[in-house]
């Protein structure tokens, strides 16, 4: 979903709802794919898109916009233009009041190639109306639960379609409510194996999942932080970008994430209970962004998306339902700690050794 502002909400109803569909997701993971855009980039395309509905960017500046934010060569950065005006625009023309078809024709691309997805947004828009208001029609106890009876065999069934809806608008927004319930991990534990069968059987759905935590605009931490020299919500998606910005778009490890909550600027502000929130998302996108590589060494049965301690899982499972008020622990984040912790797993005057080891100095220092 698109990062919601006052001028989005201005918006006319139809217009909305091309911007934030589930529709919109695809065709903008089909923008990022066609053009290969590195990860770390693609919470960009999303923003663009939002200011090009909203008018507060000209569709004639967007070539240079997307040379600034991708530094693409003007040959690449007119097909981009091409395919976002095409893919995405082409459908709100009436509302924007810009000849389209010229622009496109301007930066060398034929407006007939993208006529298509005009159709192709207006069915799916009508299919999820239809989807939506189905699930109106009876208020759910519970904001969001997997559809996944138990078969004979013992394996779980699912209906595929509706669950990948479910589960990218989840992603979407929601997602901050179950990371903070400390009753789900049973309920998480269900429903990692079916998004791990989601994605098995559609690569494409990882990257859709993806795209929406880029997008997420929920707030994950309570006061704002520093993104780019200038103050911004604490929202799933912007402490995202901070972390990339970072730790870079590669494959990490937890010491590497220790270090950031450890060391970084916004992180290492956040009191425990939203520092063990933040590992969780940041967990969370390392299993899903470079699954099933973020599953090496562990046992297919332990593998997950959304984090959850699998010896708390195996507890609740052994222990009785109604527990001593005193056997309450409060579960505390010790930065020093971790590194600690990382540093055993080093040779001794190796870089990374050194580098922890120097970390650690630094925090006993600080207390």
């Amino acid at each position: 979903m698109a990062t919601i502002n006052n001028k989005n909400k201005n918006l006319p109803v139809e217009v909305w709802s091309y911007l934030v569909s589930m529709k919109a997701t695809e065709l903008n993971i089909l923008i990022e794919n066609k053009n290969k855009i590195p990860n770390v980039d693609a919470g960009k395309i999303t923003e663009i898109i939002n200011l090009l509905f909203t008018k507060e960017l000209k569709v004639s500046d967007l070539p240079l916009v997307i040379k600034n934010n991708y530094k693409l060569n003007d040959l690449d950065a007119k097909i981009l233009a091409c395919d976002i005006v095409g893919i995405r625009l082409l459908v709100i023309k009436d509302w924007l009041k810009e000849d389209l078809e010229t622009y496109i024709k301007n930066w060398g691309g034929n407006p007939a190639d993208y006529l298509h997805f005009i159709d192709e947004q207006k069915k799916a828009l009508d299919e999820e109306a239809k989807i939506f208001a189905e699930e109106s029609k009876v208020e759910p106890e519970f904001v969001f639960k997997p559809k996944a009876p138990m078969a004979d065999s013992g394996e779980i069934e699912i209906d595929e379609e509706q669950e990948k809806i479910d589960s990218a608008a989840l992603f979407s927004k929601g997602l901050v409510s179950l990371l903070k319930d400390q009753d789900a991990d049973e309920f998480i534990a269900d429903y990692n194996i079916i998004l791990i069968s989601l994605i098995g059987e559609d690569a494409m759905y990882r990257q859709t999942l993806e795209n929406a935590l880029y997008a997420n605009s929920d707030e994950l931490t309570s006061n704002r932080i520093l993104l780019d020299d200038r103050e911004v919500t604490p929202s799933i998606a912007n402490w995202l970008k901070d972390f990339l910005k970072i730790q870079g778009s590669e494959m990490f490890d937890d010491l590497a994430l220790a270090q950031y909550l450890s060391t970084s600027v916004n992180a290492k502000k956040l009191n425990p209970t939203e520092k063990d929130l933040l590992r969780k998302l940041l967990r969370l996108y390392r299993n899903l962004s470079f699954f099933p590589a973020s599953m090496e060494n562990t046992p297919m049965e332990d593998w997950q998306i959304i984090p959850v301690a699998q010896d708390a899982l195996n507890e609740e499972k052994s222990a009785p339902k109604v527990k001593p008020a005193a056997s309450k622990v409060e579960n505390k984040v010790d930065p020093l700690g971790e590194l600690q912790t990382a540093l055993s797993k080093y040779v001794p005057d190796s870089l990374e050794y050194k580098a922890v080891a120097q970390e650690i100095k630094r925090l006993k220092k600080k207390k």
